[in-house]
């Protein structure tokens, strides 16, 4: 009905159970090949709540993102869009080993592109995320967690790269993990254009998985439980599903509380 402004939608929009709020964004808002992204959200009424526009420090593959009470965390991958290939027939992603995974946090509340912040790690590609949740310190300040699926390097492979290295992991030597990272949002955002690199995430799992889950109902909240399929090097894999072609065979339950994993 003419609400939605921006050009491009997510795969992956959240619910937010408190709110009811369909939490969204949109990548490459305004036409391939632009930095502009648009936060939007939608309240149960089908009422749009939210609205915030921003520039993202490149063009390129934001997939999903975690959401907590007050943000979005956005996750933008290390693959960059370059026009001028695209027009010649080119891809529309190309994998660079030498950008840095970007994190944006956005408040949920406000529709203030100043109040964006930006974090950076070193060169890789989270997937999917399983939630996020924030924590308030002591100085009044809010922590944000991020739980996600990371893959040390370029896990969709058959995307072009660019810039590998000698030492840049294959497809068959690649690391993934299930991680948590943390943003803490105490500082202000730097006036030089950088941006601040967020530290080493706590590894939740350490073994191949993907497509992490929680009791939805929590979204936004700390939780116990994360769900996810995995990768057993014994058992067999179904090479005809989705998952299966991945090498996942296995449902995995990580009880974070007690650091006991069931397969």
């Amino acid at each position: 009905n003419g609400q939605i402004s921006s050009r491009s939608f997510t795969a992956h929009p959240k619910v937010d159970p408190r709110t009811k709020e369909l939490v969204c964004w949109g990548t490459q808002a305004k036409g391939p090949g632009t930095r502009d992204c648009c936060y939007f959200a939608f309240g149960p009424d089908g009422k749009k709540t939210e609205e915030c526009w921003f520039q993202n420090p490149f063009c390129g593959f934001l997939h999903d993102a975690g959401v907590s009470e007050d943000f979005i965390a956005l996750m933008l991958v290390p693959m960059r869009v370059d026009m001028g290939k695209m027009e010649k027939g080119g891809s529309h992603y190309y994998y660079d080993f030498d950008l840095d995974l970007h994190w944006g946090l956005v408040p949920r509340r406000g529709s203030d592109a100043s109040k964006v912040r930006w974090f950076k790690w070193k060169n890789s590609f989270p997937t999917h995320t399983a939630n996020a949740y924030q924590e308030i310190g002591p100085d009044g300040e809010p922590k944000v967690f991020v739980d996600t699926v990371l893959a040390h390097g370029n896990i969709l492979s058959f995307f072009p790269e660019e810039n590998r290295k000698d030492d840049s992991p294959t497809i068959e030597s690649l690391k993934v993990q299930l991680v948590r990272f943390c943003f803490d949002l105490k500082d202000e955002n730097p006036t030089d254009g950088s941006y601040p690199k967020v530290p080493d995430p706590e590894v939740l799992l350490d073994m191949p998985c993907e497509f992490p889950r929680i009791d939805e109902r929590f979204i936004g909240q700390k939780q116990r439980f994360i769900f996810c399929a995995t990768v057993k090097q014994d058992m067999h894999s179904d090479s005809k599903s989705l998952v299966g072609s991945a090498g996942l065979n296995t449902y995995t339950m990580v009880d974070l509380s007690l650091g006991k994993v069931e397969h």
